[in-house]
């Protein structure tokens, strides 16, 4: 194995200005739609509701009718890179092509202006947990980005962020005051749940099966492979104990409800 990929300074020198303008730019446009568009189509679909919801909570609304289209954007790239890039086979550990770095930029993107906002607004969001799992993918996804590693692993990582919509979708109906004992929140709340299981927590053997047979066999940079595990198993760690929550708070709801059926 290599200490660093063999074209990582022609990489730096080639291309790194090229992606960080497309991060700064993908910066600017998440920030214009949750200032502008995301209040703009919750009052379309929401009307008055939306504007019956305190300052405090449209910031954290538009935060996640933001992170909603990013979800939906690069979880469907991810999965169409993983269709037809055959590059991220022949080389999974090492030389992303263009196309997974520039989805990487969209990511970047995002993961800059969100993580800003949970700082900005910590009062309101209140979520360390995301803080660390926004700094961890952020310098994850640098590495693939300016070293070109792991791109397979970098893309088959972005397909967890399938599962966003349907938590956002849930986080609307409570914050809109739908009766939690209501069968489209119950429905919601257990599509969400199932969703979550089926795309970050069900794959997770498969993912470090795949980690472990290549990371070794391949010339991948091993410098930052001690990180890029550790930032796995912590990543891992957040989403079991956040589906964890949606576990117990499923079970507490169907005991409440077969306790009123009794």
């Amino acid at each position: 194995m290599l200490l660093f990929n063999s074209t990582f300074f022609d990489d730096i020198s080639n291309h790194s200005s090229f992606y960080i303008h497309n991060i700064v730019i993908m910066f600017v446009l998440f920030k214009l739609f949750n200032r502008i568009y995301a209040p703009k189509l919750s009052r379309k679909l929401f009307a008055s509701r939306y504007d019956a919801l305190t300052w405090l909570q449209r910031v954290e609304w538009d935060s996640r009718v933001t992170s909603t289209v990013h979800a939906i954007i690069v979880g469907v790239y991810a999965i169409l890179e993983l269709l037809f890039d055959s590059s991220i086979y022949e080389s999974p550990a090492t030389d992303a092509s263009m196309s997974v770095r520039l989805a990487t930029t969209v990511l970047l993107g995002y993961l800059f202006h969100d993580l800003f906002l949970i700082i900005r607004y910590f009062k309101v969001f209140r979520d360390f947990g995301s803080i660390v799992h926004h700094g961890l993918a952020i310098a994850s996804y640098c590495i693939l980005l300016f070293n070109g590693s792991y791109p397979f692993f970098g893309m088959y990582r972005l397909l967890s962020e399938l599962s966003t919509p349907m938590v956002n979708v849930r986080w609307f109906l409570s914050s809109v005051g739908t009766n939690k004992n209501s069968v489209p929140y119950m429905v919601t709340g257990l599509l969400m749940m199932c969703s979550f299981f089926a795309i970050r927590i069900l794959p997770l053997p498969h993912f470090w099966h795949v980690l472990y047979s290549n990371c070794f066999t391949f010339d991948s940079p091993c410098a930052f492979l001690p990180f890029m595990l550790v930032a796995g198993v912590i990543m891992d760690s957040l989403n079991m104990f956040w589906f964890k929550k949606m576990v117990c708070g499923a079970w507490s709801m169907l005991r409440s409800k077969s306790t009123k059926i009794q």
